[in-house]
């Protein structure tokens, strides 16, 4: 079943955030609604959440899992530039109205390197401590 799941548009820090969940044996898978359903993942065991920008495609069963949620927050005008220098289409302002629609407490972008907060947002998700030399090495 999954335990927490991280929500956001793409460009957002989702890939950074699968990885820094992705620790002690735990596995967070990212983008894996692009293969699955949330049933299919729910059914696998080595898997403790998942890391995803579709999940505002299917906003109403993110809502409606069990899972804890957080959802990264991005200025839209940084995704499309960070797109743009990718060469990658722009990100509709549709999708972020989508994402705004899911309930759960919300961390910026520019938070997420800072380790006071991502140990509160670690613990939130895994109901485990965050180690700072972990933490430090997590490519950025």
């Amino acid at each position: 079943m999954i335990q927490y799941m991280v929500l956001g548009l793409p460009r957002s820090g989702t890939a950074w955030m699968a990885a820094l969940l992705s620790r002690n044996g735990a596995v967070c898978l990212h983008e894996s609604l692009a293969d699955y359903s949330l049933a299919d993942i729910d059914a696998m065991p080595e898997v403790a959440g998942i890391s995803e920008t579709a999940g505002v495609l299917i906003a109403d069963q993110i809502e409606a899992h069990p899972a804890r949620k957080v959802v990264i927050m991005r200025d839209l005008t940084e995704i499309n530039h960070s797109m743009m220098l990718q060469g990658l289409p722009d990100i509709p302002a549709v999708a972020q109205e989508m994402l705004d629609q899911i309930d759960a407490p919300r961390v910026a972008f520019h938070q997420m390197f800072d380790f006071d907060i991502m140990a509160t947002v670690y613990q939130y998700l895994t109901l485990e401590r965050l180690d700072k030399r972990y933490f430090e090495q997590i490519d950025r």
